[in-house]
């Protein structure tokens, strides 16, 4: 038993840093891509999501701007490994997928039952804001999730991805105040 479990602590540092050599392999490609930033991205898709994106993943989910946006804050590298290793790619109900931009990992978009609701969200990359990536990515995903309704939460500061939600068709419920923090909640019937 004792062996078993250090044979997948030892699978699952390899993964870590399989995932941490593609992100930084990724960087230093995106580097030569800045020149990009707001031009219109050449080809969006979707495919699911893996164990090696999870480097890229994690380094654009520490992004400050983007926490900030969110108002959720970074996870640490062992937090976030073992969120997305149990509870996103480890459950059979969810639903998630990886957005590449002309090849590059820019981010993901999942969707998750929580509280008896279906519900969606999506993280982008900071270096892929601004060019429609998100809107695209999110419209194809709901070509694939027909779950109605569906339910989104964005921080009532990120007018970004509240306007990004509604171009995919999602109206506002209602802003949601619990005294320390406050979202909108929005729904796809």
């Amino acid at each position: 038993q004792a062996a078993a479990h250090q044979a997948a602590a030892h699978q699952a540092a390899a993964h870590q840093a399989a995932a941490h050599q593609a992100a930084a392999h990724q960087a230093a490609a995106l580097c030569d891509y800045r020149w990009m930033e707001r031009t219109p991205a050449a080809t969006v898709t979707l495919r699911p999501a893996r164990l090696e994106d999870l480097g890229v993943l994690f380094e654009q989910q520490r992004e400050p701007e983007a926490n900030r946006r969110a108002n959720f804050p970074a996870r640490g590298r062992e937090a976030f490994f073992t969120h997305w290793t149990e509870r996103i790619l480890g459950d059979d109900t969810v639903r998630v997928r990886t957005i590449a931009v002309d090849g590059f990992i820019s981010g993901y978009v999942v969707a998750w039952w929580q509280d008896g609701r279906r519900t969606v969200g999506y993280w982008l990359g900071q270096d892929f804001w601004g060019r429609g990536i998100g809107t695209r990515a999110l419209r194809s995903f709901l070509d694939v999730e027909k779950t109605r309704p569906l339910y989104a939460d964005t921080d009532v500061g990120n007018v970004a991805s509240r306007r990004l939600l509604e171009r995919c068709g999602f109206e506002l419920v209602e802003t949601v105040d619990t005294g320390e923090v406050r979202y909108d909640l929005l729904i796809l019937r």
